[in-house]
C-alpha cells in the first residue's frame, strides 16, 4: 500500500511548482497489494479523467493492477477535453489506452509517492517539472546506440518515443 507520508511530502513538491493537488479523503486504504478496490480505483480514476477543472492526472502509485481497469476504460467515451497523464510501472496499460484510443499526450514519469521520498536525483524531479510545464519542448538522447545493421546506417532516427514498463508492453 502507499506510504500516506510520502505521498503527503510529493504532494507538498508538486504544490511548490505553482500546481493545485487534489484527490479522495479515502483514496489511500489497505487492499491487499492496492490502496483500494478495482472499483474504487476505477471510480477515482475515471473522475480525475473527466475533471473539467484539472489539466492532469499524476499517479500516486505504479499501478499494480492496472490492466484489470482497462476495459471499464474502454466502454467509455473520452472526455472532449484532453488532460496529460503522469505515471510509471504498471500504469504503462493506462499510458497506452489513453494514448491510442484517446489520443491524449502521457509522460512515463515519476509517480507523486517516488517524487516524496527523496530517491530520485534532483535533475530527473526538474527535467519532469520542465516537461509538465512545456519548458521544454523535445527530449533528446544523443548517445544511443544502433542496435542493427539497419539502424546503424541512418544518421538521424526521429518519431514518437514511447515509455513504459517492458513487461507490461509485452503483455
Amino acid at each position: 500500500p502507499a506510504q500516506l507520508d510520502l505521498v503527503e511530502k510529493g504532494t507538498r513538491i508538486l504544490e511548490s511548482w505553482g500546481l493545485r493537488v487534489r484527490h479522495p479523503k479515502d483514496l489511500i486504504r489497505p487492499y491487499h497489494f492496492h490502496a483500494q478496490t478495482d472499483e474504487k480505483r476505477f471510480e477515482f480514476l475515471y473522475r480525475a479523467l473527466r475533471a473539467p477543472d484539472s489539466r492532469a492526472v499524476w499517479c500516486v502509485r505504479g499501478g499494480y493492477g492496472a490492466c484489470r481497469l482497462v476495459p471499464s476504460l474502454l466502454k467509455k467515451v473520452a472526455p472532449s477535453r484532453p488532460k496529460l497523464f503522469i505515471g510509471i510501472s504498471d500504469n504503462t496499460t493506462l499510458h497506452f489506452l489513453l494514448n491510442q484510443k484517446w489520443k491524449w499526450t502521457s509522460l512515463h514519469g515519476p509517480i507523486v509517492e517516488r517524487l516524496g521520498a527523496d530517491t530520485l536525483p534532483l535533475e530527473i524531479v526538474e527535467e519532469t517539472r520542465q516537461m509538465v510545464f512545456g519548458e521544454v519542448a523535445v527530449a533528446a538522447y544523443r548517445d544511443l546506440q544502433p542496435l542493427n545493421a539497419r539502424a546503424k546506417a541512418k544518421k538521424k532516427v526521429e518519431g514518437i518515443l514511447v515509455g513504459g514498463n517492458l513487461t507490461t508492453m509485452q503483455a
